[in-house]
């Protein structure tokens, strides 16, 4: 009397450890079939499967080589507007803070805290929106030699003095 077959199951089991490297003459003798059988069954069933595995990362490969220069072009863009509406949202609220200083008591600038308040408030805040376009300057720094005539010089942290050395670089004084 015959073994009975393996069910779908157990073939399915058999193949994936088959494909995982195991050699047929022990998944053979562990589920108890010939070796021919297991050949006849799956036949080059590991080789096949690693040449589609190896097709798949190729074409998948392709895709993200295709894609990136797409999606980086956007992120780019995107930081770009980013940089150029906080340096808007800096100037604009560095521009406000200078205001302030009209309400100031210059013979008594401490009677005046509130004034000082705001003052510093919006400075910290320009200060942090510039941050954004300032960095972005500082990564691209290369690209923005090549743009004047020398040198571009180490642009500073605060977005305000690097500002004014970037356009007196540029000739925009």
């Amino acid at each position: 009397m015959s073994k009975p077959l393996l069910s779908p199951q157990k073939w399915h089991e058999l193949a994936e450890r088959l494909l995982a490297g195991e050699t047929r003459q022990a998944l053979a003798e562990e589920y108890g079939v010939a070796r021919k059988t297991i050949s006849n069954r799956l036949g080059n069933y590991a080789q096949r499967m690693q040449a589609v595995t190896e097709q798949v990362q190729a074409v998948q490969q392709e895709q993200m080589q295709t894609a990136a220069p797409a999606d980086l072009a956007s992120i780019a863009a995107h930081l770009a507007g980013a940089a150029q509406h906080s340096a808007m949202t800096a100037h604009r609220l560095a521009v406000i803070a200078h205001g302030q200083l009209a309400k100031l008591d210059e013979a008594n600038p401490l009677d005046s805290s509130e004034a000082l308040q705001a003052i510093a408030a919006l400075t910290k805040v320009a200060h942090a929106a510039g941050q954004i376009g300032l960095s972005l300057l500082k990564a691209n720094q290369a690209a923005t030699q090549a743009q004047g005539d020398g040198v571009l010089p180490a642009l500073p942290d605060d977005p305000q003095e690097a500002a004014r050395v970037y356009q007196a670089f540029m000739g925009k004084d």
